[in-house]
């Protein structure tokens, strides 16, 4: 059953967890809800009196959730744990009166019991993307001047986006809803003629990052890749999502660019599925 997570369960959670990928970015989780008192909450599923599963529902704004962060203890694997919590997760964001849940999950066949979760609770896919990451470069590339853009929301609309990416931290989607678009629109830019979004943040130690969603890819991207990887020089960190069918062009181009690339050193790349449910 669905119990809302305390400190008490860390210990029973930490035990599998901790043998799970990511185990950091789990207790960012519990922090940004038990320290930080973000909008949302983590949950645990209880089943034969111990905690079979742990999860994090995050409220985004006043009408969509997010669900991360879910990891199911092996000795509970294929017993339907992961599909009975994520409906009592979808009920209690419906309670507290979101219109909208979304999940992201890796888009490789080792993840399809999420796919099939997704699609057994009617959750519509609504695309794959993928996330690129660069810190730390060392190449000394000329940072770009961004002219700002009055309305990319309606470049997402163009494009048949229904949702944006987004960092809080964590990888978040929101969908493109009207009452959104001052909140989109802030962050619009063109860069060498083709509107990108930038979210822009400041870290501890004089250290920034970039959100970026990539709208457009022009035949020959070289240029625009260059000006884009030139915001994660020295200390600074870069996120670049844009659609799977560009993948081959764009991460070649990466290659050329940057030929020292080191995946987990100053390079990371993933394919993600974001799927939505309307509540």
């Amino acid at each position: 059953m669905l119990e809302p997570f305390t400190r008490a369960f860390w210990p029973e959670v930490a035990r599998f967890a901790r043998r799970l990928p990511n185990f950091g970015y789990l207790k960012t989780i519990v922090r940004l809800h038990l320290d930080e008192e973000r909008p949302g909450g983590c949950y645990v599923w209880r089943a034969e009196g111990r905690v079979a599963a742990f999860c994090g529902l995050n409220y985004l704004n006043p009408d969509d959730a997010w669900l991360y962060g879910m990891r199911v203890t092996s000795s509970f694997h294929n017993r339907g744990i992961g599909t009975r919590f994520t409906r009592a997760l979808i009920k209690t964001a419906r309670r507290d009166g979101r219109t909208w849940v979304g999940l992201n999950t890796t888009d490789h066949p080792s993840h399809r019991p999420v796919f099939r979760i997704a699609d057994r609770l009617g959750m519509k896919l609504e695309g794959i993307y993928c996330n690129d990451g660069f810190w730390s470069l060392r190449r000394r590339l000329t940072v770009p001047r961004l002219r700002h853009h009055p309305d990319i929301f309606d470049e997402f609309l163009k494009r048949g986006r229904t949702t944006i990416f987004h960092s809080t931290p964590g990888w978040f989607w929101s969908r493109l809803l009207t009452a959104r678009r001052e909140w989109v629109n802030a962050n619009g830019y063109v860069l060498q003629g083709v509107p990108v979004h930038v979210t822009y943040a400041t870290h501890p130690k004089r250290r920034k990052s970039a959100t970026i969603n990539l709208l457009e890819l022009p035949p020959e991207p070289r240029r625009l890749l260059t000006g884009l990887l030139a915001l994660a020089q020295r200390r600074n960190w870069i996120v670049v999502n844009y659609p799977l069918e560009w993948k081959r062009t764009v991460q070649s181009t990466w290659r050329e660019l940057v030929p020292n690339l080191r995946r987990n050193h100053n390079h990371y790349r993933s394919a993600e599925r974001v799927y939505g449910k309307r509540l």
